[in-house]
């Protein structure tokens, strides 16, 4: 069998991790496919250890997409729970910062801002409160 096969899914399968490593889920499955490659190679050159190791990498690159598929889920519930939390507060911040402290406004100023403090402390102990919810 040709040696340029071994090089060439050698790289495919570099491409793969490097991939990975930079947190993009498809490098994952270009490893997978790949793994699918080494077994093929290692059955038409007879070299039965290539498709016991390619089972096991290949089961090593399945279970890290899965996991790393479940991870965007997570940071996807808390990237809206984020974006939640800041539509609510939104409308007390924009008092604060539309506030002109002068002498004159200076108690306006302050209640604006001790509503927004106690109205972002509220929304911080509900997101808590959800948070221990079982």
């Amino acid at each position: 069998m040709n040696p340029a096969w071994s090089y060439g899914l050698t790289f495919v399968g570099v491409i793969g991790l490097l991939l990975a490593g930079r947190k993009q889920h498809i490098g994952w499955l270009i490893g997978l496919l790949a793994q699918g490659l080494w077994a093929a190679y290692g059955a038409a050159s007879h070299q039965h250890g290539f498709i016991i190791s390619a089972a096991f990498y290949g089961y090593v690159y399945a279970t890290n997409y899965w996991s790393w598929r479940q991870g965007d889920h997570e940071n996807i519930t808390e990237l809206r729970e984020a974006a939640e939390m800041w539509k609510q507060a939104r409308p007390h911040i924009k008092t604060v910062v539309n506030a002109r402290p002068a002498s004159l406004d200076i108690a306006r100023t302050q209640l604006a801002i001790m509503r927004s403090k106690s109205a972002l402390q509220e929304l911080i102990k509900t997101h808590q409160r959800e948070e221990t919810k079982p």
